[in-house]
């Protein structure tokens, strides 16, 4: 019985919201007449929260029980298409340093370790352009531990800051993996291999930042 009246109540509460965006927008009109973009704002509005607005269409279609629950800082993105505009943008970047970020040093063959490091920069500014959207770095690396300190200061020195800063990785293939859903479609997970110190990483990802 609860469970019921609670159900009613939410969709009560739905529909009252709804009247009150339609009040708000015909106000300011009087007659009988309402003006056309009005119409259409108010058509664009329904369609947007009971239709395309995911899940608040399933939560109607299901009778839409409703529970408080605090929440902060929160942003309203719109429908399901825009969240994933939102969250195709605030994507996680996973790259890795020599060869992609810096000219290629290494620990065996000039440039080492130790050399100062060359920065790519068209990549350097495809990264930066990518931060700013909102999108994660998280930079990979075969370089040891004993490499940080200097390695971060190159970074930051280039404008790029870390989520992340994994040392030490094995000197091979590395594999992303990640799960798919209906609020992060598939492909969830991306991987492209660049030819190393090429300054083309922007060309590889344009079609998915």
């Amino acid at each position: 019985m609860h469970a019921c009246a609670a159900a009613g109540a939410g969709f009560l509460i739905a529909v009252l919201w709804f009247d009150l965006m339609f009040d708000v927008q015909t106000r300011k009109h009087s007659g009988d007449t309402i003006p056309a973009e009005v119409l259409a704002s108010i058509s664009a509005y329904y369609r947007r929260v009971t239709i395309e607005a995911y899940p608040m269409n399933r939560a109607i279609a299901g009778g839409m029980v409703i529970r408080p629950h605090l929440v902060s800082d929160f942003i309203d993105v719109g429908t399901l298409p825009d969240w994933r505009r939102y969250v195709r943008a605030r994507g996680s970047i996973v790259t890795d340093l020599d060869g992609v970020v810096f000219q290629n040093h290494s620990a065996y063959f000039a440039p080492f370790w130790d050399d100062e490091d060359i920065a790519i920069d068209e990549n350097v500014t495809a990264l930066r352009a990518w931060a700013e959207q909102g999108a994660q770095l998280i930079f990979m690396t075969a370089r040891p531990e004993a490499w940080r300190q200097k390695t971060e200061r190159a970074l930051n020195a280039l404008g790029l800051t870390p989520h992340a800063l994994i040392m030490g990785c094995n000197h091979g293939r590395r594999f992303l993996v990640n799960d798919h859903a209906a609020t992060n479609p598939y492909p969830s997970a991306v991987a492209v291999s660049v030819e190393r110190n090429s300054a083309n990483l922007a060309d590889y990802l344009k079609d998915w930042l």
